[in-house]
């Protein structure tokens, strides 16, 4: 080889998105953008000594950053973007981020998690308009997250509420693909009301134990994990537990129901912590009796009707058909945005265009479009 290109990231901030509680940032499109090329800067001063989800120590630590960071935001969405070559977190949607959205994006090569929603992870806080509410992670494309920072997963969040992950296909990850809850408490909080439904989750878990492919934490009321379909998770020679999860729910989880989801090629399909922070108070329906169970089965209800049929929920789970373009690395296409408020467009370099009222149902061709 007698040439290279080279490039080394010395910014570990691309975009930052912050208004504050009273003025929040709103109404802001980020389409088809490819996002790349940040670093993570701590370790070169103080190394680096990994927990859970990109989480640092325990009293004094902190989270991995993002590349792109939200805060005090409100209606923003990410749609049919590249975020790649990262060498930290790729996106964080932190406190006072209400309705936004994560649509139709690509997340690979990423060195610590894919997707944070509440970096700040402070339980019951005295304003209740930080606590981030009503998000959407919907039809993204999250593969080979935690390349540096194995301990990472693919869609991380913490205290947050009304939470939707659904229609995502997230894998080839060495830790937990999706990641809902934290605190290990059965303690009320704003965590509740989260959806993680028509996920296709696979080939995760393949470094580390003590996870699974899909994971929860603590009380959380209203929550469902539903029509998931969870599959080829192989456990690595070396992790102490020995066999591989699909679905664990760990310490303090509770008020979850947990539905109609279909598993296979995975040892255990559902693990209920049974040790130091029961698992109990949850709702299990329509476990397959071949599925191998384990932890505090006796705290938890296992009910059964006749709503599952899995060929249906292995069809309908992971990316739409409007989306799929992106597993092969397609172009964006072109969209119809469904809009009755003001947007900022912005051009393909991430510049302000120009702000406009956009019609309901009116094409945008391109960055071209017709708006009163």
């Amino acid at each position: 080889m007698s040439t290279a290109e080279v490039i080394a990231p010395n910014v570990e901030r691309l975009i930052s998105v912050q208004g504050t509680l009273d003025a929040p940032v709103q109404n802001l499109l980020f389409y088809g953008l490819t996002l790349e090329h940040s670093t993570y800067l701590d370790p070169n001063s103080q190394g680096y000594i990994g927990m859970q989800a990109s989480v640092w120590g325990w009293d004094t630590g902190g989270i991995i950053p993002v590349a792109i960071y939200l805060s005090n935001a409100e209606h923003i969405q990410f749609e049919r973007s590249v975020f790649q070559h990262m060498g930290g977190s790729a996106i964080g949607l932190d406190s006072g981020t209400h309705y936004d959205s994560l649509i139709g994006n690509v997340f690979t090569d990423i060195s610590s998690n894919g997707i944070d929603v509440d970096m700040t992870m402070t339980a019951n806080p005295a304003d209740s308009r930080v606590v981030p509410l009503g998000n959407e992670i919907r039809d993204n494309y999250i593969t080979q997250v935690g390349q540096q920072y194995e301990g990472a997963v693919g869609i991380m969040t913490a205290y947050t509420s009304g939470t939707i992950i659904e229609h995502n296909e997230v894998s080839q990850i060495p830790y937990t693909g999706i990641a809902a809850g934290w605190g290990w408490s059965h303690d009320d909080t704003q965590l509740s009301n989260n959806v993680v439904r028509y996920n296709n989750v696979h080939n995760v878990m393949y470094l580390f134990e003590d996870g699974g492919g899909i994971y929860t934490l603590s009380k959380q009321p209203g929550s469902f994990v539903s029509e998931n379909f969870v599959h080829d998770i192989a456990i690595a020679p070396w992790a102490g537990y020995g066999v591989s999860l699909a679905f664990y729910l760990d310490e303090g989880s509770e008020g979850i129901t947990v539905v109609n989801n279909v598993i296979q090629n995975v040892q255990v399909g559902l693990s209920l912590q049974g040790c130091c922070g029961l698992a109990f108070g949850n709702t299990i329906i329509n476990l397959p009796p071949e599925v191998v169970v384990m932890g505090n089965i006796d705290g938890n209800t296992f009910l059964t009707d006749s709503t599952l049929f899995p060929a249906d929920v292995v069809a309908n789970a992971g990316i739409e058909p409007s989306y799929r373009d992106i597993l092969n690395g397609g172009p964006a296409r072109l969209a119809r945005f469904r809009y009755s408020d003001q947007q900022l467009i912005l051009d393909r370099s991430g510049r302000p265009w120009r702000t406009q009222w956009v019609n309901w149902d009116r094409n945008l061709f391109g960055w071209i479009s017709t708006a009163d």
